[in-house]
């Protein structure tokens, strides 16, 4: 949810000039400076300096209202536009109807009531912001600056530029500099060599919370042409260069690589500056490129990388498992059930799911803790993660029984290769795999009662093949006896009928 007007100027867009036939409206030179004066009055605001503050419903607006900036409140979920009741500040769109943000300061700090709160420039020239109502600062652009006498502008790229006051080509930040979920042209991913620091595109932890997320895109440490994506800062699962996104992209787009003796850094850049496009860093692990459609009014899709969803590392979390052809993306495994299912309807599966029953060595006061775990067979899956090579199974029964022997195993494997065990959480499953490394059958410990026993099993089917036998007997029996019911009745008629047709004759 998008707040308010242009700061203060206009309370209604859509006002019109007095006539000049109104009353007090005598001449046509008092008609001419009362449009003036209204044109200037309705010009939109794009900076923030010492004495205008940025409060409640106020926003700026770029020179050619191609962006805004405000207190912004995410819908609650995609099937609402209602607010989330958590506002931060943030960059959208404002020359688009679907709202469409690109940049938000306070990511992981909202703010409950905009109206308390203030976006300013503080004592030393940077930009903060500031809860009023509990007397701190939520965030700044926090940069040394040599003069406090800044301000704040908002561009037609997007940007919001801290700059000199006097002079506004002196710029000291740049939020296109400083991404968070989303890549515009013109800025900058940025890794400094005197520092080490990376300017990362993170993506929301939720469609409702703009809070950092698990995975993040970022330039290679090693000072190539290079980057990659990461799940929690730790695990790369693509890697890329500045040959792969031309390779994906269309000529419409400059992609630029520039090393120097302090930075290195990627940007690219429209050949058409009046194409809208952002490359964002989506909530389900993949980069996406989109442009906007004047004709449809809405945002395609160009490409994504990884290409494939489900190559995109523990997206389902733990005991989650992806499948790319039906919809969801993701689902629990067999005995396991969704540990935030308002998390899995923002499409954030990272809670991933939760056990059904506890395992045999897990919990003694259940009726069942004497009937031992057994084992769900999954075959034609990507195994899990982090298996671990367990000695002296030397057979797919041995390798079962040194699982079941250990509380703390909750999957195996038998193949060529020996018996593969796996402790603690099992991620990165995929069902239906067809990738070909990796795959296997994985044998995945559950409680009794979430299996069927196979003696009442048999029991059941010869159970159920007998009555079902006994069923058809009964019913052949019927029809017998219907079908000898009928025949005796044809015959007493048959003979009746004989008998009335007979002539009697007289003696």
């Amino acid at each position: 949810m998008l707040l308010g007007t242009t700061m203060g100027y206009c309370t209604s867009p859509d006002s019109q000039p007095p006539s000049t036939s109104s009353p007090g409206c005598s001449s046509k030179l008092f008609f001419i400076i009362l449009l003036f004066g209204q044109i200037l009055l309705c010009t939109a605001v794009d900076t923030i300096n010492s004495t205008t503050p940025l409060s409640g419903t106020q926003k700026i607006v770029s020179p050619a209202n191609k962006f805004a900036l405000g207190f912004y409140s995410p819908p609650q979920s995609n099937a609402t536009s209602s607010s989330s009741g958590n506002y931060y500040i943030a960059i959208w769109y404002s020359n688009i109807p679907i709202q469409t943000t690109v940049w938000t300061a306070t990511t992981d700090v909202p703010v409950s009531d905009p109206a308390t709160a203030s976006l300013e420039i503080a004592t030393d020239g940077n930009l903060v912001l500031l809860d009023q109502a509990k007397n701190r600062r939520l965030w700044s652009t926090n940069v040394s600056i040599a003069s406090n006498s800044t301000k704040a502008i908002i561009r037609d790229s997007g940007s919001l530029d801290l700059t000199d006051a006097s002079n506004s080509s002196i710029v000291y930040w740049r939020s296109i500099d400083h991404p968070t979920n989303t890549w515009l042209p013109g800025g900058k991913l940025t890794l400094s060599k005197t520092t080490g620091l990376s300017q990362r595109l993170v993506p929301w932890k939720n469609n409702a919370d703009p809070s950092p997320g698990l995975f993040s895109l970022e330039l290679h440490p090693s000072g190539t042409a290079q980057y990659f994506i990461q799940w929690n800062e730790s695990i790369s699962y693509w890697n890329g260069g500045l040959f792969t996104l031309v390779q994906q992209t269309t000529a419409g787009y400059y992609f630029q690589f520039v090393g120097s003796a302090t930075e290195n850094y990627f940007s690219y850049s429209m050949k058409d500056d009046s194409v809208l496009s952002r490359l964002t860093m989506d909530v389900n692990g993949q980069i996406k490129q989109w442009t906007w459609v004047p004709s449809s009014q809405q945002w395609i899709f160009l490409w994504s990388q990884p290409s494939s969803q489900c190559d995109v590392y523990a997206l389902c979390g733990p005991y989650g498992s992806c499948n790319a052809n039906p919809l969801p993306i993701c689902n629990c495994i067999k005995g396991y059930s969704e540990k935030d299912q308002s998390g899995w309807d923002l499409q954030d599966y990272s809670g991933g799911c939760k056990r059904n029953a506890p395992l045999q060595c897990q919990n003694n006061s259940s009726p069942d803790h004497t009937k031992p775990d057994k084992f769900y067979t999954m075959a034609g899956v990507r195994l899990p993660d982090n298996a671990e090579s367990a000695a002296g199974g030397t057979s797919s029964r041995e390798c079962e029984l040194t699982c079941l022997n250990n509380c703390s195993c909750n999957a195996y494997t038998y193949n060529s290769s020996g018996c593969f065990v796996w402790h603690g959480d099992l991620v990165n499953l995929q069902e239906q795999y067809s990738g070909g490394n990796g795959v296997g059958t994985l044998f995945l410990r559950l409680a009794a009662s979430e299996l069927p026993d196979p003696q009442k099993s048999k029991t059941v089917i010869i159970g159920g093949v007998v009555g079902g036998v006994a069923a058809i007997l009964i019913i052949l029996v019927i029809v017998l006896f219907f079908l000898f019911q009928k025949r005796r009745r044809d015959r007493t008629l048959g003979r009746l009928i004989v008998s009335i047709s007979t002539p009697t004759h007289p003696y």
